[in-house]
This record gives C-alpha cells, structure tokens and sequence, in this order.
C-alpha cells in the first residue's frame, strides 16, 4: 500500500519515510530501520549546533513532495 513520506530534515541528517512512522523515534538516526533514504552529507558541528549542505535537504524536500503530489493526484 502507498502512502505519504515525510522528509525530517535536522540541523546535521536528513532522511525520508513514511508518514506512519513519523512517531517511531525522535530524531533521525542513521541506521534506523524506517528510512528510506538518509544523508548527513556536509554535516559539521559548528561550536553549538550541527549544520549540514543545505542543497541535499533541498534534494531530499523536493522529492518527498514530488513523490507525495503524485500519490495526491492518484488517491
């Protein structure tokens, strides 16, 4: 069955999965089994808060929304 995604984007990771699962965690691990795609490319810690390549998290937005704009369409 198809469903919405979520694109969790933090200060240093972002990853993709699906909506029904937006509550299994807080935070998005690298190695947690709910994701579907998951990058902390570019991440560094600044002296107070992790900062990451802000294009992937713009990558990784743009094709949540794709994908969910075509499940809208198809629903």
């Amino acid at each position: 069955m198809r469903e919405k995604l979520i694109c969790d984007c933090r200060g240093g990771c972002v990853a993709i999965y699906a909506e029904s699962r937006k509550n299994d965690t807080n935070g998005c691990h690298k190695d947690d089994a709910r994701n579907i795609a998951f990058s902390d490319k570019g991440s560094k810690f600044n002296g107070s808060y992790w900062e990451m390549d802000e294009a992937t998290q713009n990558i990784f937005t743009d094709m949540v929304n794709a994908y969910n704009n075509e499940f809208d369409l198809t629903s």
